[in-house]
């Protein structure tokens, strides 16, 4: 289940904290109420069935360990859709203004991290895609590691790596398969801060858990090229205000 600009989601922990502070704070404690004011029949802990508003089941759910609190999730959908009627509540909740102040809040933190990868002297791309690809980083994979870092160093300099030889022998398939495409991409380069980013991307997405690699480039390739395929859906960012633009 993920909700909100950044898709803050129980799987990995990033929604609760939103919600315990939503439910619980002192100024936006009756808002919750309100929005999840709605009754609900559930089954106890003895396997009665009893009533209780939406609240109180979220309150219950986020006093839960994180397995229970996925399995919770899992519960309230059907066909990868929440169900009524936690669907319209959720809803409501992010058209909350209060909830949007404390999506902004926990928002700062990416925001810092991709400013510290754009400012990165060896890596980082003054413009709108360098900092659209830096987001992007901060939020899916949360840094650029130093590992990932040193082969885009050592690949712009010429040395031949990980990123620059798809027959080196510690790649992966899927990895290989990222370094191939890469290569492909960028014997149609000229520019050094696309084969930054080209670089970059790869070399995030060749150092993260192997069954997310192909996931990661995707979405990286797709920025840097301003088109793409991620997760079967088309996407033109250059006509939607991608650019090469520097940032103000």
């Amino acid at each position: 289940m993920s909700l909100g600009y950044l898709q803050w989601n129980i799987g990995s922990g990033t929604l609760q904290p939103l919600l315990k502070e939503m439910a619980n704070g002192v100024d936006t404690k009756s808002d919750f109420n309100k929005i999840f004011a709605q009754q609900i029949k559930v089954k106890d802990a003895n396997g009665n069935t009893v009533t209780k508003s939406l609240s109180e089941e979220i309150r219950s759910m986020l006093q839960m360990n994180s397995a229970d609190q996925l399995k919770w999730a899992k519960s309230i959908n059907q066909n990868n859709v929440i169900k009524e009627p936690y669907k319209s509540a959720f809803n409501s909740l992010l058209k909350n203004e209060k909830f949007k102040n404390i999506e902004d809040k926990y928002a700062v933190s990416y925001f810092n991290k991709a400013e510290s990868i754009v400012n990165d002297s060896a890596i980082g791309v003054k413009t709108v895609r360098g900092y659209t690809l830096a987001f992007d980083i901060a939020v899916q994979n949360g840094s650029v590691k130093t590992s990932a870092k040193n082969l885009v160093v050592d690949a712009l300099a010429g040395k031949n790596n990980k990123l620059t030889n798809p027959n080196d022998a510690s790649l992966t398939k899927n990895q290989r398969d990222i370094v191939v495409d890469l290569n492909n991409r960028l014997s149609k380069v000229t520019d050094s801060d696309t084969k930054k980013l080209y670089y970059t991307a790869a070399a995030v997405a060749i150092s993260s858990k192997d069954q997310y690699a192909k996931d990661v480039w995707a979405r990286k390739s797709t920025i840097v090229s301003g088109s793409g395929v991620v997760h079967g859906t088309n996407y033109a960012f250059n006509n939607s205000g991608l650019s090469d633009n520097m940032l103000a």
